[in-house]
């Protein structure tokens, strides 16, 4: 598997939910309790804007995007694509608030990142919420260990939900371990 072909897919896959966003939706709710969809859209654009930066070891900009979502997304998208696709970036030291990573470990990260607000914004705006299996499985390898541990941040994520049953498929394991309710 090339981690940046599956990096092309959550994009496309966010991408694809992001555009299916209708004018009234902008200020439901999501399951990220905290924020509506544009403070989740904005959540994601951010993170893809600060790749590049936080691949080169630079000090990122935290300053908030601003105006059209829909045209701040597509200008992140070709920020994160561009950046991990430079020499060196996978492997890159990528400091983090709370911890040092390989540049592999955090497009892994990224991505993951995209499978789990892409069903958010699926549910919160009453679209597919079907997700490409190995995307799940890439993600759930990454989110399962972390909630094992109790190290998901917070403010992202609930506290790990007990799994219904043990033949629960992979996206409903992925939510639950993210603290969503499927």
């Amino acid at each position: 598997m090339e981690l940046r072909d599956e990096l092309d897919k959550a994009l496309e896959t966010f991408g694809k939910r992001l555009a299916a966003v209708g004018p009234d939706q902008w200020t439901a709710g999501t399951p990220c309790t905290e924020w509506d969809v544009s403070a989740l859209v904005r959540h994601v654009v951010e993170g893809n804007a600060h790749c590049g930066q936080l691949l080169r070891g630079e000090e990122v900009d935290r300053s908030p995007v601003t105006g059209d979502l829909t045209e701040a997304w597509s200008a992140s998208v070709e920020v994160i694509r561009s950046a991990f696709r430079e020499p060196g970036a996978m492997t890159a030291e990528v400091r983090l608030p709370k911890r040092t990573v390989s540049g592999e470990e955090f497009l892994i990260m990224r991505i993951s990142g995209l499978v789990v607000h892409s069903w958010d914004l699926a549910r919160a705006i009453g679209a597919a919420e079907e997700m490409d299996e190995g995307l799940v499985r890439l993600a759930y390898g990454f989110f399962a260990p972390a909630a094992a541990e109790g190290s998901l941040p917070a403010d992202r994520f609930g506290a790990p939900l007990p799994a219904a049953e043990p033949e629960a498929d992979l996206l409903t394991r992925l939510l639950l371990a993210c603290g969503r309710n499927p």
